[in-house]
């Protein structure tokens, strides 16, 4: 009986043993399953990011090409060998600046101009070696480009759009992105027969340097590109085509598998027993459990990369041209309309110049919280780039509601930012594009960029809703700038023009203020403050500026005035070398610095920053004068004062007729004057008009006056005639206006 208790006792074990075993085994199993399948996911998401990273880059190679190849300058260079000029701008200058480690110029019959290896000049039998990699792409484009522009006589728009990319493996054995653009020109000054365009040739290879890039970015462990088909099994690989399908290799790299990790972790403590084998099961559950969860952490982390910006946390341009496409289906299915607004900060360039490109930022993290405020849940918020956003706003039943939209948002951002004890005020202007049904996402963002650009002509922190006519509003605008610019090459049309400020107590001429003039008759009566702008935002400030101080100077130097005031923006202060290139101007003619003064305007744009405080120390400490205009009484006029420095104070019209209308204005002011005397700062007062106004300046102590009560800007041989009447005694006295004018 004992034996037969024992013999069941032990058939019970063994059946136990073995149930238990097979249970393990099966669990064992499955678990291996299954941490297989996790980590065969996790190697395909690392795949994917690796391929989203690596077309990011690729992205990059036409984009870059674009600012030299849409370039009349790169083709007159070309037709005539410039040399230094194609080294800086077109050809090493991509090599060195964008990495690209082959770059070449080739003419009409696909012969190199100028090569260049690694972002230096190389000898065109270098591209020789590579030209029977790069021939059929060479002939594709060609191809293409021939039935673009057939029938055109215009060929420009046809052709800057154009370019082929594609992978090509070189006879050195090495493989590379390679993207081919043609030159095509920017106005009618660089021309081009179809057929005989120039074509500009980059290729990034795809080896250490690239490698390095995506395994830093993407956390691809021991990343490496492996020419031709074959990988080691162990490694994870992403596959490089080309266009025909043909394989010239592969990035490799060691893929992370974290199930298998962690059955390597858990394995040694399952052999501790079976007695352990129900705990070790609930745990290796668990962790599963917990890696499914980085699994699924990691998959959310992909799709934010790709679709989320970095910085803001709101959709990308990726995300937002995917909206943008759905919203307009959308709208034509159920009959109804969207509105893209289009906004750019104004300013936001110069807080990254004054403040920092960290204040910069968390100005742009500030921003989107704000847009994210304004609009609704069915919106789409987007940051597109640089200091770029859009909303698209759905359901919008008319042009009213798109604009209280557009306007809620300038009036939010137009709010100071307190960036943790760093203050900055920027705006913003606002393009609106309103669907049709016809419309295409392409089609929305031109035309709320067209809007967009006429908001910031209009003035900015304004918004724009496109109408047709704006291309062409658009085009004469251009116009205007090559006209410019142009005016400013030749030496014609541009003048300046010089108004007398005289002494308040005594009437006699203490000096001239340089207001500039366009002397064309398609433009008669533009303001100075529209050419500044435009040469602003054509990129010739400098050049204007330059060009004003020199003509300012010649006159200077060809009488006797005793000083001129020139206007300064305070986009001149973005320039580092200002304050030495101005001295250089003013000593090249002979003059006193002392007889120059410019005059800085206060408000929102001109930033108390450290480069504005040294250009204008260095200005005063060589006898340049400062003229501060468009004083209040705020806080920050009072630190330009302050901490600046400034020799004269310029007030306007504001505060004359608010000595005709308010009771206590005569007290205000005169307390306000006599402040600026204290601080040994004279005071003048613009736009004054009548004699009496004039006394009432002077009964409360302002030193200077000019306006329409002495004579409007005058040409330089009419400001001499006034000057030479001046030196011989006479002055305003409150007589003829006409005699002291010189007319």
């Amino acid at each position: 009986m004992k034996n037969d208790m024992l013999m069941i006792t032990r058939r019970t074990i063994n059946l136990f043993v073995v149930i238990t075993m097979a249970a393990i085994l099966a669990i064992a199993t499955a678990g291996w399953w299954a941490a297989s399948e996790i980590d065969e996911e996790a190697v395909e998401d690392q795949v994917r990011l690796a391929r989203n990273g690596l077309d990011a880059l690729n992205q990059q190679l036409p984009t870059n090409q674009e600012s030299v190849t849409v370039w009349s300058e790169s083709i007159l260079a070309a037709r005539k060998n410039d040399e230094q000029w194609l080294a800086e701008n077109v050809v090493e200058w991509m090599g060195y600046f964008y990495g690209y480690e082959r770059v070449y110029l080739l003419d009409g019959t696909n012969q190199p101009i100028r090569s260049a290896r690694n972002g230096k000049l190389a000898s065109n039998a270098s591209f020789h070696s590579d030209e029977p990699a790069l021939v059929p792409l060479i002939e594709k484009l060609r191809a293409e480009m021939a039935q673009a522009v057939e029938g055109l006589s215009e060929t420009r728009e046809a052709l800057e759009e154009l370019f082929v990319v594609d992978y090509v493996a070189f006879s050195d054995g090495s493989v590379a992105r390679v993207s081919i653009r043609p030159l095509v020109h920017s106005d009618d000054s660089a021309m081009q027969a179809p057929g005989t365009e120039y074509l500009h040739v980059v290729a990034r290879t795809l080896g250490e340097d690239l490698s390095g890039k995506l395994e830093t970015q993407y956390g691809l462990h021991n990343l490496a590109f492996v020419p031709g088909t074959v990988f080691r099994a162990s490694r994870a690989f992403l596959e490089i085509r080309n266009e025909a399908g043909e394989v010239l290799g592969g990035f490799s790299w060691d893929p992370r598998r974290p199930a298998r990790a962690l059955i390597g972790t858990i394995a040694p403590m399952a052999v501790a027993g079976l007695f352990c084998a129900a705990a070790l099961i609930m745990l290796q559950m668990i962790r599963l459990r917990r890696i499914s969860d980085d699994l699924a952490a990691s998959k959310a982390k992909t799709v934010r990369l790709a679709f989320y910006d970095s910085l803001t946390g709101i959709p990308n341009r990726a995300l937002f041209q995917d909206r943008l496409a759905h919203a307009l289906e959308m709208a034509r299915r159920n009959n109804a309309q969207i509105a893209l607004h289009y906004l750019d900060l104004d300013g936001f360039k110069n807080v990254n110049d004054t403040l920092g490109h960290p204040v910069g930022d968390r100005l742009l993290v500030e921003v989107a919280q704000r847009l994210l405020s304004i609009g609704r849940a069915s919106d789409t918020i987007a940051r597109l780039s640089g200091d770029e956003f859009a909303i698209i706003q759905v359901g919008v039943a008319n042009d009213a509601e798109a604009e209280a939209l557009s306007a809620r948002i300038i009036r939010e951002l137009s709010r100071p930012f307190d960036l943790d004890g760093d203050y900055a005020s920027v705006g913003a202007s606002v393009g609106i594009a309103l669907s049709r049904a016809s419309d295409t996402s392409e089609d929305m963002l031109r035309k709320a960029d067209v809007a967009l650009y006429q908001a910031k002509e209009s003035g900015r922190g304004c918004f724009q809703i496109f109408v047709e006519d704006m291309d062409d509003i658009v085009r004469k605008r251009r116009a205007i700038g090559r006209d410019l610019k142009v005016a400013l090459e030749k030496g014609r049309g541009l003048q300046l023009h010089y108004e007398p400020i005289h002494g308040v107590k005594k009437g006699e001429l203490v000096g001239v203020e340089a207001r500039l003039r366009w002397d064309n008759p398609d433009y008669c009566g533009i303001r100075p403050d529209i050419i500044i702008a435009l040469a602003e935002s054509s990129g010739l400030l400098s050049q204007l500026g330059e060009f004003a101080l020199n003509e300012i100077c010649a006159f200077v130097a060809s009488c006797e005035v005793p000083w001129v005031v020139i206007s300064m923006t305070p986009a001149h202060f973005q320039n580092e070398r200002l304050a030495d290139r101005i001295l250089e101007i003013i000593a090249g003619h002979g003059i006193a610095p002392g007889r120059i003064h410019f005059e800085i305007r206060n408000g929102e744009r001109l930033r108390l920053s450290e480069r504005v405080r040294a250009c204008l120390a260095r200005l005063r400490a060589a006898g340049v004068g400062i003229v501060l205009t468009n004083f209040s009484t705020d806080e920050t006029s009072l630190r330009y004062l302050r901490e600046f420095g400034v020799d004269k104070l310029k007030i306007n019209r504001a505060f004359i007729n608010a000595l005709g209308k308010v009771k206590e204005a005569r007290a205000i002011i005169g307390a306000l004057v006599a402040l600026v005397h204290a601080l040994k700062i004279d005071v003048v007062v613009e736009e004054v008009e009548t004699e009496q106004e004039r006394e009432m300046l002077k009964d409360i102590g302002c030193t200077e006056f000019q306006g329409p009560l002495i004579s409007p800007a005058l040409p330089a041989p009419q400001m001499r005639s006034l000057l030479s009447y001046s030196r011989n005694g006479g002055a305003y006295d409150g007589g003829d206006r006409a005699k002291a004018s010189g007319r």
